[in-house]
C-alpha cells in the first residue's frame, strides 16, 4: 500500500520540472520503459515519479500496471537465481596470530576450501610456461 502511494503519475508539461532538479533523477533505464525492455518505445508522455527516479512508460496500460505494483518493476536481482552463491572469505593478520588455525576450524566446520599461497606458488612454479620461468627467476633473484 505505502509503495503504491510513493508512485505518482506525472504530466508531461511536469516532466521537465523534476529533469530539471537536482533531487529526482532518472531511473536507470533512462527513457527507456521497464516494462518493456525488449522493444524500447522513448516517450516521456506516461512518466511516473516513484521515490525520487523518473520512470518513462510507453503507454497508459504500462502506466497503470507500474502504479499498481512498482517495486515489482524496479528491482534488479543482484546475482541470477539459477547459479548458486558461494561465500568467499579472506583471513587476514600478522605473522603467528592465528590465521592457519582459524583457516582450518573454518573448513572444518563450515566446509571452505583452505588455500595456502605458499603450495599454490609452488605449483604454479612447476609449470612449464612463461609466467612460470618469470616467476623461477624472481624467486631466484629474491634467493628463495
Amino acid at each position: 500500500m505505502i509503495e503504491r502511494q510513493l508512485a505518482q503519475p506525472l504530466k508531461p508539461e511536469e516532466v521537465k520540472f523534476y529533469e530539471k532538479s537536482y533531487i529526482y533523477k532518472h531511473s536507470k533505464y533512462g527513457p527507456n520503459s521497464p516494462l518493456a525492455l525488449g522493444a524500447p518505445s522513448k516517450t516521456k508522455r506516461n512518466a511516473v515519479l516513484y521515490r525520487e527516479r523518473l520512470y518513462f512508460l510507453s503507454n497508459a496500460e504500462e502506466q497503470s500496471k507500474f502504479l499498481k505494483e512498482p517495486s515489482k518493476y524496479t528491482r534488479v536481482p543482484t546475482t541470477p537465481l539459477d547459479i548458486p552463491v558461494k561465500p568467499r572469505v579472506a583471513v587476514l593478520g600478522l605473522p603467528k596470530s592465528g590465521k592457519s588455525t582459524v583457516c582450518k576450524m573454518l573448513a572444518d566446520k563450515i566446509g571452505l576450501v583452505h588455500l595456502k599461497m605458499s603450495k599454490i606458488i609452488q605449483s604454479f612454479m612447476e609449470i612449464d610456461s612463461v609466467q612460470g620461468d618469470a616467476l623461477r627467476k624472481h624467486m631466484k633473484a629474491d634467493g628463495r
